[in-house]
């Protein structure tokens, strides 16, 4: 989980405010049950005002899959960093196997 402490470090340090405000990135700050329940990545849409089936996702962990697919995130990438990705993609067929982040452009996601 992030604190808030590493929120904004990396808010800062990636100049993120140029995409979303700080108040609408959820966090774990010990309101919301954890991974695998879906209650984080539905705060984080409804605080963006965008329907979780036309989200895209990002995760690394069977949890964190678990999560984001209960709640009906549109297009899920699980990024293969510790070699679980065909563990992964056999426990959920319909997402995206990615090495890292750096195969994620606006061109692969279709923007």
């Amino acid at each position: 989980s992030v604190g808030i402490v590493n929120l904004r470090f990396y808010f800062e340090h990636f100049h993120l405010q140029r995409w979303i405000p700080l108040e609408k990135i959820v966090y774990d700050d010990g309101s919301r049950p954890g991974k695998p329940d879906p209650a984080g990545y539905l705060e984080a849409a409804r605080r963006i005002g965008v329907a979780p089936q036309d989200c895209v996702g990002f995760e690394d962990s069977m949890s964190g899959l678990t999560a984001i697919f209960r709640a009906g995130t549109g297009r899920v990438y699980a990024v293969d960093g510790d070699g679980q990705g065909e563990k992964l993609r056999k426990a959920f067929p319909s997402l995206t196997l990615i090495p890292d982040f750096t195969a994620v452009t606006p061109q692969s996601l279709g923007l």
